[in-house]
């Protein structure tokens, strides 16, 4: 009797290890926060997100544009994570994006992240990322202070800014 006990409490250690490791329950057909798809591609918020298609929607900060992202509503300090491999081509402290990151993946599309509350110790410009690893933390920094949390999330195919939205659904429900 003594064993039993002493197994159902090491699978229930083992379950709330493992939850609170991978930041989110186990989900069946939902993407696991910081892991890779078969693709080699990782949703790039963890947590509980929300985000609809805003492509160019209308912004009037600082001055009128369309807007060429797609912007993930999350709590402060959510795990923001490199969406594929690749090289950090920058991290800059800007007044419009505040805190962003710029990532060359190894697909060749440019990978722009804003408004982040702070970078992960030690990212620099010039290092290979993983898809999956943490580079930064959702915050409003940049001219979205005051406004809700989020990670503005952009990427530029060829020189131009292409929809994220349709690759963020597939990448989420993968």
């Amino acid at each position: 009797m003594r064993l039993i006990v002493f197994i159902l409490c090491l699978i229930f250690a083992f379950t709330i290890f493992l939850s609170a490791f991978l930041q989110a329950p186990l989900v069946l057909g939902r993407a696991i926060p910081g892991f890779p798809n078969a693709q080699g591609y990782c949703f790039p918020v963890g947590g509980k997100h929300s985000y609809s298609n805003d492509w160019h929607a209308p912004r009037y900060i600082p001055t009128f544009h369309l807007h060429k992202g797609t912007d993930i509503i999350a709590p402060r300090w959510t795990p923001v994570y490199a969406c594929v491999d690749g090289v950090v081509k920058k991290t800059e402290v800007t007044k419009v994006g505040g805190k962003i990151i710029g990532l060359l993946g190894k697909d060749s599309y440019y990978y722009y992240y804003a408004h982040l509350e702070a970078f992960a110790v030690g990212l620099e410009p010039g290092f290979k990322i993983k898809s999956g690893q943490i580079i930064g933390y959702v915050g409003n920094s940049g001219n979205a202070q005051g406004g809700p949390t989020h990670l503005h999330f952009g990427i530029k195919v060829g020189g131009e800014w292409v929809n994220p939205y349709p690759m963020l659904k597939s990448w989420e429900g993968s």
